[in-house]
């Protein structure tokens, strides 16, 4: 008798424990957008220019522009409710993030042309080569320095999110932080036409999100989110600045949900 009670007391807590648990899976079309990066640019005199009072004279600017690409995504997603109306929020999925990323050194065409330049905040014997300058509209003339196409990252990420719910847990709002592992890179440029070290990435990206997931019918769901990083996509040597990465998501989900 008593083993019996002991076996109803098990099936009793991992029910009530089950019925606290929801599953879902999504697939989200994404769109990856990065703030452009511009730095000044200075004339480099002979060094050390500090001592004898010779200072760098402002002579144009380097831009990097970055230009936003579609990716995608698929979630699988654990929800475990802590009350009623609470829950929290994890599991995995795969981002496929892409964008397009071009830097041009731009300088009037009234500097000299065979002046040699260094970017601003970095060392001065850090320069970029002479350039043969050619005038253009707007009296500014544009030299290619990087022209990278087709940057795609595969990100595995792991969210951890605090939601609650609304209207019979039909409509769910949740916020956390995202863990995104860069699993695979592609990279096309000038001098590589596909380059996949990864050299140039961030290894672990850190990110805020925000998310929202509606039912719309029976257990499909739209779901839409948006995430911000709180680390750079690239390393340090890969650019002028430190460029977050800013994604938008918007997709279909299906809920294998059992109510609580």
């Amino acid at each position: 008798m008593k083993n019996i009670l002991v076996i109803a007391l098990l099936l009793t807590s991992s029910i009530s424990f089950g019925q606290k648990i929801s599953y879902s899976i999504s697939a989200s079309y994404n769109q990856a957008f990065i703030e452009d990066i511009k730095k000044d640019l200075f004339d480099s005199p002979s060094l050390p220019y500090i001592t004898n009072g010779t200072y760098p004279t402002k002579v144009g600017y380097i831009l990097e522009d970055y230009s936003s690409k579609s990716g995608g995504k698929i979630n699988l997603k654990l929800n475990y409710h802590i009350a009623s109306i609470f829950f929290l929020e994890t599991g995995i999925q795969f981002s496929l993030v892409r964008f397009n990323k071009f830097t041009s050194i731009n300088i009037p065409t009234s500097s000299s042309s065979n002046q040699k330049l260094i970017p601003y905040s970095t060392m001065p014997d850090t320069e970029y080569e002479s350039f043969n300058i050619t005038s253009d509209s707007q009296g500014y003339s544009t030299h290619d320095v990087i022209r990278i196409g087709n940057q795609s990252i595969l990100y595995t990420e792991i969210p951890l999110n605090f939601g609650v719910s609304f209207f019979d847990k039909k409509l769910n709002f949740s916020m956390g932080v995202l863990t995104s592992f860069m699993t695979y890179s592609l990279v096309y440029t000038q001098i590589i036409e596909n380059d996949y070290s990864g050299e140039d990435f961030t290894q672990i990206l850190l990110s805020g999100i925000i998310e929202m997931d509606y039912q719309i019918y029976r257990n499909i769901g739209i779901n839409v989110n948006y995430t911000h990083s709180f680390n750079p996509v690239h390393v340090e040597n890969a650019s002028i600045g430190k460029p977050k990465l800013n994604i938008f998501s918007l997709g279909l989900s299906y809920h294998f949900s059992t109510k609580s």
